[in-house]
């Protein structure tokens, strides 16, 4: 009796001394990939509407374009001409000025790592200027961060304002309860 229950005493600490020693390891890895995983979750705002579920407002997608510094640096050690080729490719594609664009790499203080070049471009842009930079293996210089922007809804001018007229001199404004 006294043997079977040094035996059963035992069979837990062998366990123990197995998924400690040899098994470890893989059980971690296993453990990071079962709980540890990205998942892209962009704060896309709605559209703003009016009390009558009109659309005032609407938001759209745009992509802000940036350069690694670093990253560009290296290319141009690689190619004397591959910075300007990359301006080129990215003023051809987003159809912004190659000065302009040159000049705000040109001004960037070497320490910072990454230089806005672009306010916004559509998406659509966006995916020309990837597989155009990357046709000429120039893509790894670039960065892209998704970003939205609010518009008119479509069909509206956006510069028209309402306003409410002033009250009557010597009263003052009752608000009326919307019947739902």
């Amino acid at each position: 009796m006294v043997g079977v229950l040094a035996v059963l005493a035992i069979l837990p600490l062998w366990k123990l001394f197995g998924v400690v020693v040899s098994d470890g390891d893989s059980l971690v890895a296993q453990a990071a990939r079962q709980s540890n995983h990205r998942v892209p979750m962009p704060a896309v705002r709605g559209a703003i509407v009016d009390r009558n579920g009109v659309e005032l407002a609407i938001s759209l997608p745009r992509v802000l374009v940036a350069v690694n510094n670093a990253a560009l640096n290296r290319l141009a050690k690689k190619d004397p001409q591959a910075p300007g080729r990359f301006v080129a490719t990215l003023a051809k594609t987003t159809g912004t000025d190659e000065a302009t664009l040159m000049a705000a790499i040109d001004q960037a203080d070497p320490a910072d790592p990454y230089v806005k070049l672009i306010d916004q471009i559509t998406p659509e842009q966006a995916d020309a200027t990837r597989r155009a930079l990357l046709e000429r293996k120039l893509l790894d210089a670039l960065v892209f961060q998704d970003v939205t922007t609010r518009a008119p809804r479509p069909g509206s001018s956006g510069s028209s304002t309402r306003t409410s007229p002033a009250p009557p001199a010597g009263s003052t404004w009752r608000r009326t309860p919307t019947a739902t």
